[in-house]
C-alpha cells in the first residue's frame, strides 16, 4: 500500500480535533475523503440568534473535504480504509469497525476515567 491509497474518514469537533485535521490534510498530506462531525448549534446572544459551527466543519468547507453524517450505510458506501477519531463522541461498535485498517481514536485525556469537555 502506497499513501495515495490511504482514504481517511476523520470524526471530530473542537479546536483540538482540528488541529489534526489540517495536519493529516495539509502537512502530511494524507488523503482525507470526509469528515464527520456535529450538526450547528443554534445560540442565543444578545437577543440575537445565530448557528455556532463546530472548528472541524469550517476547515472542511475552507477546504472542500466533503461533510457526512453520523450514520453507518452512509460511512460504508465512502469505502474509506481508514478512520481517525480526535475527541469526538462515542463511537458504536457497527461505524468503527467498518474500515479494513481500523480506527484510530485520539483523546486528550486518559480514557473512561478522564472523558467529557473538563
Amino acid at each position: 500500500m502506497v499513501k495515495a491509497d490511504l482514504k481517511i474518514i476523520f470524526f471530530g469537533n473542537t479546536a483540538f480535533s482540528k488541529t489534526f485535521l489540517k495536519y493529516l490534510h495539509e502537512v502530511i498530506n494524507y488523503n482525507v475523503v470526509g469528515v464527520v462531525t456535529d450538526p450547528d448549534k443554534e445560540l442565543r446572544k444578545h437577543g440575537k440568534k445565530f448557528m455556532q459551527v463546530t472548528p472541524v466543519k469550517q476547515y472542511a468547507e475552507e477546504n472542500n473535504i466533503p461533510l457526512l453524517p453520523h450514520d453507518a450505510e452512509v460511512l460504508k458506501e465512502q469505502d474509506a480504509n481508514l478512520y481517525v477519531v480526535v475527541a469526538y463522541k462515542y463511537l458504536q461498535k457497527s461505524i468503527w469497525q467498518i474500515p479494513a485498517y481500523g480506527t484510530i481514536n485520539i483523546h486528550p485525556s486518559l480514557l473512561p476515567q478522564f472523558r467529557g469537555p473538563a
